[in-house]
């Protein structure tokens, strides 16, 4: 059913409007706050039951829109093309979005069965935790009702997370002067295209490339030895996806054109190279275009170069105890609009001072060659408790049903845990979910097997409460 109704990111009112109208035909409790989240509360199964805490099931219903190139498809119209490929269900040419719908269908799952036994439940869906956990922002610290909680919003079966990174956006703007283009100039298309794309918090480790990063890399070399004008800039689609691609246009002389392709190419050569594992399809192309009516100032495109040159995408350090990403930042997306350039950054930590350090390095970059910087959408990291009766509950069932100890740890991606923990600091609160490969890629797929285990986990989980 999910599949079949659009709803990334901004435009998922209409799966929200369906979520509603499923709690009240179930005839339950159904509530739809100022932020557009959906709660929906259920009766215990029974009288023993319903002396059990109430536990709050969260998950959110958007997802990340992206596509494969040349792929005709509106993510605000047209229902997402699933597959089965083995193992695994994956999309034709788009993102699943199994992260969060997995999660989305196994709470209402539980909600609408009449032999799940469990206790008195609240489910809580939240909207735009994508592009900057809108919904869970707007989330009032008086609406929930549950003692204990469980986010879906994990992505490897077997393990339970309790803890997460914190964020903050970086978002950069820089103002330019439109100029005519010069005379016995030829204009040309870059094209970085190939790389893996995915989550820039489960991948910003692998080393996939970052197409906005290869592309400033690339025009940094050539304004060291050229001359050039750029008439635009533009890769990725949003700040916490590492972007698979990035184009420039650019005005060089026509008695620098053989010098100038000499360039790109030998570019190419030494770029596949280096990232011939992470993305063994990386392409880097150049096509002769028309030439633009207005180019950025020659000062300011060479400003915005080097700032994006030095702008730091990276891992900053890997936590000592849990032996993961503590602290990174990405570049998430770049914008040529009329006289300015938008771009986007997402700096994590787990710890908060450090989140906001890095998002200052990332911004420094910026200011230092003339960009306005503007701080926004700054969510807490989830902070470990070994001590939670939740997680004790969940260790328990999941031996119990799988004769095996599940793996406790902390994740680098943003997690609503988060902003409800500082809402509601008397939650106790755990994730897990199924197995989910590549989120926010192309390539996204989910284990159908691992979603069998989450399930049954699940309800054992619900059962165990006390």
């Amino acid at each position: 059913m999910i599949l079949g109704i659009p709803h990334p990111s901004n435009y998922s009112s209409m799966l929200a409007s369906v979520i509603y109208e499923f709690g009240k035909s179930l005839g339950l409790e159904t509530i739809k706050d100022g932020g557009g989240n959906i709660i929906i509360r259920k009766p215990a199964t029974s009288p023993e039951m319903a002396k059990k805490k109430i536990v709050t099931l969260q998950a959110h219903i958007d997802m990340v829109p992206q596509k494969t190139e040349g792929k005709s498809h509106d993510f605000t119209k047209d229902a997402i093309k699933a597959y089965v490929d083995g193992e695994f269900v994956k999309a034709n040419g788009t993102t699943l979005g199994a992260d969060n719908a997995i999660g989305v269908a196994a709470i209402m799952a539980v909600f609408e069965s009449k032999d799940i036994e469990h206790g008195p439940l609240e489910a809580l869906f939240t909207v735009d935790e994508e592009t900057g956990m809108n919904g869970v922002n707007f989330l009032k610290n008086d609406l929930l009702k549950g003692k204990y909680l469980i986010n879906t919003d994990s992505e490897e079966e077997g393990e339970i997370f309790i803890g997460c990174a914190g964020g903050v956006n970086v978002g950069i703007t820089f103002e330019y002067k439109k100029v005519k283009p010069p005379q016995d100039h030829t204009s040309y298309r870059i094209t970085i295209s190939g790389l893996k794309g995915g989550h820039s918090g489960i991948n910003i480790h692998e080393g996939r490339g970052n197409s906005i990063k290869i592309m400033a890399r690339l025009l940094s070399l050539v304004q060291d030895k050229r001359d050039f004008y750029i008439s635009e800039f533009n890769g990725g689609t949003l700040r916490n996806v590492i972007p698979s691609r990035a184009e420039a246009v650019l005005l060089v002389k026509k008695e620098d054109d053989k010098k100038f392709r000499d360039m790109i190419s030998n570019f190419s050569v030494i770029i596949k190279k280096e990232f011939k594992f992470s993305a063994p399809h990386l392409l880097v192309t150049m096509n002769e275009t028309a030439i633009p009516l207005y180019v950025m100032d020659k000062e300011a495109g060479y400003k915005i170069i080097n700032a994006l040159h030095c702008c730091p995408n990276e891992v900053f350090r890997m936590d000592e105890t849990l032996h993961i990403v503590q602290t990174s930042s990405n570049l998430g997306v770049i914008e040529t609009n009329d006289s300015t350039i938008e771009i986007k950054c997402l700096a994590r930590s787990l710890i908060d001072s450090a989140r906001d350090y890095a998002g200052s390095i990332v911004g420094t970059a910026f200011k230092l060659a003339g960009a306005k910087v503007v701080y926004s959408g700054v969510y807490p990291g989830w902070s470990p408790n070994e001590n939670s009766a939740l997680l004790k509950i969940t260790k328990d069932s999941y031996k119990e049903l799988f004769n095996k100890e599940p793996e406790v740890t902390a994740m680098h991606a943003g997690l609503e845990c988060g902003i409800i923990s500082a809402k509601y600091p008397q939650m106790d609160m755990i994730s897990f979910g199924p197995t989910i490969k590549d989120a926010h890629s192309v390539n996204e797929q989910v284990n159908i097997k691992s979603v069998e285990n989450f399930f049954k986990f699940l309800c054992v989980v619900l059962k165990n409460i006390y």
